[in-house]
This record gives structure tokens, sequence and C-alpha cells, in this order.
């Protein structure tokens, strides 16, 4: 979505990637969130064994998409909060969907947080840009 320039610096490059992971990680839990409200709409519900199979679905696959440890470990530490480890009782679909709308939350500011990062490291290299045409006219004007 948002690719290296080729003047960017390699922190820019992982800050694009920071964004892309939180980007992706929104996503994937909006999806999931939708599917839980579905299953409440039409009035399904799971079996034990299916909800705790579903609820570590989602814990894997956002590890999956998380590039790095530190995402990993706030990942970890966020479902643990949230009481979504595979030794917390299980949630009713009720509040497993306020729990994902909570994890959509976390991933959004961090998507916000990065986005301010990856614009403000881009601002960088035009800010250097007006400052050697600004040198420029001084030099010219000699």
């Amino acid at each position: 979505l948002l690719p290296a320039a080729p003047h960017s610096s390699p922190m820019s490059t992982f800050e694009s990637q920071d964004l892309l992971d939180f980007r992706e990680l929104r996503e994937y839990y909006q999806g999931r969130l939708n599917f839980v409200r579905s299953m409440i709409l039409k009035n399904s519900i799971p079996s034990p064994d299916q909800l705790r199979a579903f609820i570590a679905g989602i814990h894997t696959k956002s590890l999956a998409l998380a590039d790095t440890p530190a995402l990993d470990a706030k990942i970890t530490s966020t479902f643990t909060s949230l009481g979504l480890t595979p030794d917390a009782d299980l949630p009713e679909l009720d509040e497993l969907a306020t729990k994902l709308a909570a994890l959509v939350l976390k991933a959004r500011s961090g998507e916000n947080a990065a986005a301010r990062r990856v614009a403000e490291t881009a601002a960088v290299p035009a800010g250097l840009a007006e400052a050697a045409a600004g040198l420029w006219k001084l030099d010219g004007n000699r």
C-alpha cells in the first residue's frame, strides 16, 4: 500500500510494514467480529469445543499476521487481558463480540499511530528537499 521510496530510510520501510501489519489485523478482527455478529443474529450457538477452537484460531492467525516479536508480545498480552486464552472461561457470544470489538479498536489505534509515523518519516525527505532548494537560492543570490 505504501511502497518504500528509493530514498527512504530503513526506519520508514519498517514503519510501513508496521502499518500494513496493523491494517491486516484490524481487517481480520473485523471479519471475525462480523462472523460472530451473524451467528448472534441467526441464533446459532457453537459447542464449547467449536468456540474454543474459534478463539484459538483467531489468536494463531493474529500471530501469523504479526511480523515482529514485539507485535507478537502485544497480541498475546492483549488476548490474555481480554480473557481469550485456552484456559479462560468461555465467553458468551455477546461477550465475545464485545472482546472482538476491543481487538478491532486496538488494531485501529495501532494502525493510526503507525500511519502517523509513516507520514512523519515521509515528510522528512520533503523538508530536506525544500531546505536544499532554499540553500541553492541563497547561493544564487550572492
